[in-house]
Parts: C-alpha cells; structure tokens; sequence
C-alpha cells in the first residue's frame, strides 16, 4: 500500500524490489566456513519468485579485526549488511549490535545527500526457552510496533501478525533436502511480502497490504532469522573442526 508519510518511497531504488509480491533470498555456500569452521562474512542472492535477480546482500568485512570478531562472537556478533540492486546501487543497509541473548537489528536507507543514513524501523528478537520470537517496528514519529512473530519450536515457518493476531506476510525457510541440508551452508527463504500473496489466505480474513517501509524490516528480519537459527557455522563448526 501506498504510504506518503513513510520513510520508503516509490521513488527509492529499492521499491521495485519491495514491490514484489514475494521475494526469496538464498544464503550462498561458504566453502572455508563449510571445511574448517571459520566464520566467514555472509552473502545472499535477492530472487523474484520466478527466480529473476533482483539484487544482492552482502556482510561488509573490515578485515582482520572483523574476522576474529566474527570467530569470537558467532551467534551474538556485531554485524552490518548492505544490500545491492543488479545495478550495483546500495539500496539497504542493515546494522546490528553485539548482543548476548536478545539480537536488534536497524533498517536503513542509504545515506542521503547530506551523508545521513535515514532509520526505517527495526527488528527486536524476543528472548523465550523454546518459541521463536521478533517484535518488528516502524520509525515513524516515534517507533510503532506492526507485527509480532511468534514461531513455535524447530520452525521453518514465521507468520506476521498485527496486532489483532491476523496474518500480514509469512518467512518461509525452504527445505533443501537431507544432503544439502546436512553438509552444506545453502540456505533458501520465501518471504510472501503480504497475506493476499499466501493460498492459504481467506478473502475475510486479509489484512491490508504492507507499506514500503513494513516490507523492508520484514525484509531485514528474516537476516536475523537466519543468522539466530539457520546459519550452520554459527553453532555447528565445520567438517574437520573436532
């Protein structure tokens, strides 16, 4: 939906690739992470559903201070992330803190032409024994929160919703199958940008479609899902790491 007070415009490089009624982002294989355990700096690829490029993501690496950060830290590191259209245009920066349980991670646009990075809204892990659970905000005059996940146990599924428990947009990680799963650093997530994109949906049962900006921290979040839960070297080490 159209939303002249939020911080995305249409006029943004990066609209066109919010647009998208779905989105899949692919963690790409790190073949030193895989062998020997090293944390490396991730990378994704940005797909339509048809599979048409539409950009990339990358984990900036400083160097050598931020290797060891990232060896000594892994799951609870200090990260920033900038994603690229297909003509290379810097279109999202994502930034998290070092955090030892609950990880926030902020949602910016590129800096403007005073140099200023401009806050979209940000994405807050919830800390629970078992559920899997992100409170998602919008920088508005003050930050309002728009949606909850609230996943249960081992989930490859995590639903938005708003406020009235109803559904807004779903975070799919893909199964890759027993191999690629098992021995390999691959990993695949659909993010169906808003519930009338679901087959699941019920016509009295939809929401309105997300904004912009609700689409570019639902974006960042499932960054943050993969890092909290899904990136095997963040825990698993490698395959010649005792």
């Amino acid at each position: 939906i159209d939303n002249p007070s939020g911080i995305v415009q249409s006029s943004d490089v990066i609209a066109p690739i919010l647009e998208n009624p779905e989105i899949i982002i692919r963690r790409e294989i790190e073949i030193i992470g895989l062998a020997v355990g090293y944390e490396q700096a991730n990378r994704y690829t940005l797909m339509s559903r048809d599979r048409v490029l539409l950009g990339n993501m990358e984990e900036v690496d400083q160097g050598f201070l931020t290797f060891i950060t990232r060896q000594l830290y892994r799951l609870h590191r200090p990260f920033t992330v900038r994603a690229y259209d297909v003509f290379g245009n810097h279109i999202l920066t994502l930034r998290r803190k070092f955090s030892w349980i609950n990880s926030r991670l902020q949602v910016l646009l590129p800096p403007n032409e005073k140099g200023e990075e401009v806050l979209v809204g940000e994405s807050h892990q919830r800390w629970h024994l078992w559920r899997r659970q992100y409170n998602l905000f919008l920088r508005e005059d003050s930050f309002t929160q728009f949606a909850i996940i609230d996943a249960p146990f081992l989930s490859y599924r995590f639903d938005l919703l708003n406020e009235q428990r109803r559904l807004m947009g779903i975070v799919w990680r893909q199964w890759m199958g027993i191999g690629t799963e098992v021995f390999t650093d691959v990993g695949e997530y659909v993010l169906s940008m808003d519930s009338a994109s679901t087959a699941e949906s019920v016509a009295d049962e939809k929401v309105q479609g997300m904004s912009l900006d609700e689409r570019a921290v639902m974006l960042a979040t499932s960054i943050s899902i993969d890092f909290d839960y899904f990136s095997r070297h963040s825990g698993r080490g490698g395959i010649i790491e005792p």
